[in-house]
């Protein structure tokens, strides 16, 4: 794994330890209201991706 060979198309997302990098397309459907977001890593599994709301009203 690792970081993507094109970053500029992806949105990097700090769960406690761990980098997760989400798609462009992805991200542009995570709305200030999604709890969260479920993703499949290839030979790890899926795992939920839970955001927390924001104090300002900004994105998750």
């Amino acid at each position: 794994m690792g970081k993507p060979a094109t970053p500029a198309d992806f949105v990097r997302v700090q769960c406690d330890d761990v980098e997760v990098y989400l798609s462009g397309e992805i991200w542009s459907n995570v709305t200030t209201t999604t709890e969260r977001l479920l993703i499949a890593v290839d030979g790890y599994g899926r795992f939920w991706l839970r955001f927390t709301s924001t104090q300002d009203g900004g994105q998750p």
